[in-house]
């Protein structure tokens, strides 16, 4: 069956052709094809690999593009401690979570739910942390309390468990 071919594609279709024979190699395809199909400009891969009109020798050409910085993870971070059965844990409770707040404090279990006995303090991103040492092998329920006010559970407490004061507690385990 034959297509219906236009003076565009019959000049172009030309020039490939005398192109390819003038150089005996058969005729490449476009850049931007050619990374499109996982490949680079100049055809080969690895390191070679560069953006379209950067010099081999650019201080840019083999450079990695800069990844946007990061803060910690928000929640419970976990650490051993040798020697001994103890962990260090760090809890970290978002900006978002405690907006406006000038005082956080952690309480629950490890501190016999004291409302002033843990102070968080305040991260230059806003959040709130704290690191405590806490027995390893148990759970501990506890909740954050934002300017003696308001109480917030941890958002990536390791489980939720129901209060007596009908509530949800967050719960660590160690």
């Amino acid at each position: 069956m034959k297509t219906k071919q236009t003076k565009k594609d019959s000049i172009v279709g030309k020039t490939k052709k005398k192109l390819s024979e003038k150089t005996d190699a058969p005729a490449m395809p476009a850049a931007t094809e050619m990374r499109a199909a996982g490949g680079s400009a100049s055809g080969k891969s690895g390191t070679e690999d560069r953006p379209l009109g950067t010099p081999k020798n650019s201080p840019t050409a083999n450079k990695p593009a800069p990844q946007k910085r990061t803060s910690e993870p928000v929640g419970i971070k976990k650490e051993s401690v040798k020697p001994g059965n103890r962990s260090k844990v760090t809890f970290r409770l978002p900006a978002q979570a405690a907006l406006k707040a000038r005082k956080v404090t952690i309480v629950g279990d490890f501190n016999d739910w004291n409302r002033e006995a843990t102070p968080l303090r305040r991260l230059d991103d806003g959040d709130f942390a704290v690191t405590l040492e806490l027995d390893s092998g148990k759970e501990y329920r506890f909740r954050y309390l934002i300017d003696g006010k308001r109480w917030e559970n941890d958002w990536r407490a390791d489980k939720y468990v129901k209060s007596p004061f009908g509530v949800e507690d967050s719960v660590v385990a160690v």
